[in-house]
């Protein structure tokens, strides 16, 4: 058997504080199937817990499918986690041109109200580049991720500049691969290393 470096396997803290406008990057040994390769965008921590989006689970549903009053577009729904399935949220580089964004740092922004949106997307304004729809989102309560993270399930990263436009099925190797030598090693991990 060839030798394992020790380090391989090892799930090191990052150094970057938990909070709003940082990235949770999935380890690659996590055993929670929904949330493998994953990278969510935590938008809100309180003392309930925390809240996130996935960021790089697109569906195959658009959002002319889920909205009657939007007509057909190129605009693909995101799963943003497992709660609320039934709510729509949007992150955007558009700054507070809708009146419930909220800033997440840099130049992100978390809409929660699609009626802020709808008169620019009825007229065409939009792109699918800067704005991006999720249905449901992905929730903590209090003190759950900080045992998931001392569990070595997680690590914090900070958000890249152009995160809107890296492709969703490489989100979660480009992170990984910016987060520097000491993560290096993710990288050589098969997909679903759990279920081998």
């Amino acid at each position: 058997m060839p030798f394992v470096q020790k380090h391989f396997f090892d799930v090191r803290p990052s150094g970057i504080p938990l909070g709003e406008g940082r990235l949770l990057v999935s380890a690659p040994f996590m055993t929670d199937a929904y949330f493998d390769r994953t990278v969510v965008l935590l938008v809100q921590k309180d003392e309930h817990g925390h809240m996130g989006f996935i960021l790089n689970r697109p569906l195959q549903v658009h959002l002319h499918d889920v909205l009657s009053s939007v007509q057909p577009s190129g605009f693909m729904l995101h799963n943003g986690g497992p709660v609320g399935l039934n709510q729509l949220f949007f992150l955007h580089t558009y700054g507070q041109l809708a009146a419930s964004s909220i800033h997440l740092g840099g130049g992100l922004y978390m809409g929660r109200s699609e009626e802020d949106m709808l008169p620019m997307l009825k007229a065409g304004l939009l792109e699918e580049s800067r704005i991006r729809f999720l249905v449901g989102y992905a929730g903590w309560s209090a003190g759950q991720l900080e045992r998931e993270m001392a569990e070595k399930a997680w690590v914090v990263a900070s958000v890249p500049e152009n995160v809107m436009d890296l492709p969703c099925h490489h989100l979660w190797r480009r992170v990984v691969g910016g987060m520097g030598e000491a993560y290096r090693s993710w990288l050589d991990v098969p997909d679903k290393a759990s279920y081998n």
